[in-house]
């Protein structure tokens, strides 16, 4: 009998272990929000969590940086070469503007990254234009696909498609064949690409949507009266941010959103100018907006999305002037990391749902 009470305790004692084990791994939070910058002559990773340095990417004299776009696995950043040394680092059309003089570009090159900023590719965005006899190719917006296989231009007159891995351009006119001029495309997944324009002769309402690559079917949808600023995606969703109008420091409120998964959209009602910076949770039950309240402070909100009720609200207050520049996904959807400017670098404040 004693031995057979031992037993049962023993059997408890180890049950109890393994449930506080599991807890722990439950709770257990994001040690690192990785951010890559340009600082002088530099890329900068930097963990927003800690504020640390994790690496360094030394430029070459007479380059410098354009898009720094976040892979799954990695980064994609887009690298310029002039014919001179460079000090400072401002794209403006065909040339970089670093004193009162002009340096043209002579050579142009999208780098791919590891998390950690190791290189592990370089596409010769240069020897492609020759190739295809396109020198807009060097100055063209473009985006890449987020395994880092594809890299997609918005030539105006239709989307070309390269893939590193075959070495190989698709061409697609789809969208214009709708009559519609895209002016931002971004990949939604890897075979995808989100877009918004204009339809036809309007130019006061926005045409948004999003391309199958695989399929060759197009999704499109129109938004009266609205002027589209920034376009985002994540693994299912897609939404548009307008801007805020600097006369009137408003924005219009709106937001649309597209479901990858379903084919639908529908739009969000936020509170004026919150329209401007805000984003879908993953589970794409919540918007989550935030605002400068003035200089040295902002206000982020909690959204329900079928109702447009707000769940939560937290103010920030600082001593000095701060800029929010981007809201991004932690701990798995949990919560949400706002990401600020100070006069010095970017910064990360952490905001809980409900």
């Amino acid at each position: 009998m004693k031995k057979i009470i031992v037993c049962m305790i023993c059997i408890c004692i180890a049950l109890a272990g393994c449930g506080k084990e599991k807890s722990v791994v439950k709770e257990k939070k994001q040690k690192e929000v990785l951010r890559l910058t340009t600082k002088g002559k530099e890329l900068v990773l930097k963990n927003l969590m800690n504020y640390k340095v994790v690496n360094k990417y030394k430029l070459g004299k007479k380059q410098c940086t354009g898009s720094i776009i976040e892979l799954d696995q990695g980064y994609c950043v887009q690298i310029y070469e002039a014919n001179r040394e460079l000090k400072n680092q401002v794209i403006q059309g065909a040339v970089v503007e670093d004193t009162s003089d002009e340096s043209e570009i002579v050579k142009a090159s999208i780098k791919l990254f590891d998390k950690k900023l190791k290189e592990t590719d370089t596409v010769d965005i240069t020897r492609l234009a020759k190739e295809r006899k396109d020198e807009d190719l060097l100055m063209t917006s473009f985006t890449v696909s987020p395994d880092g296989t594809k890299i997609a231009w918005n030539t105006g007159e239709n989307i070309l498609c390269y893939n590193i891995e075959t070495k190989k351009f698709t061409k697609y006119n789809q969208i214009t064949k709708k009559d519609i001029t895209a002016e931002n495309i971004i990949f939604a997944g890897n075979d995808k690409l989100a877009f918004y324009g204009t339809k036809g002769e309007s130019e006061e309402d926005t045409c948004y949507g999003y391309f199958d690559l695989k399929n060759k079917k197009i999704h499109t949808f129109i938004e009266k009266k609205y002027e589209a600023f920034s376009l985002n995606v994540d693994k299912r969703y897609i939404w548009i941010n307008d801007g805020e109008n600097p006369n009137t420091k408003t924005a219009s409120g709106k937001v649309p959103v597209i479901d990858t998964k379903t084919g639908k959209n529908h739009l969000v009602h936020l509170d004026g100018i919150e329209s401007a910076k805000a984003r879908i949770t993953e589970d794409g039950k919540y918007m989550i907006a935030a605002s400068q309240t003035d200089e040295k402070s902002f206000r982020v909100r909690q959204y329900d999305i079928k109702n447009e009720k707000v769940l939560k609200e937290k103010k920030y207050d600082f001593h000095k002037s701060v800029h929010v520049n981007d809201i991004i996904s932690i701990n798995n959807g949990k919560s949400y990391g706002i990401i600020y400017s100070t006069d010095q670098e970017d910064k990360l404040e952490e905001f809980e749902l409900r």
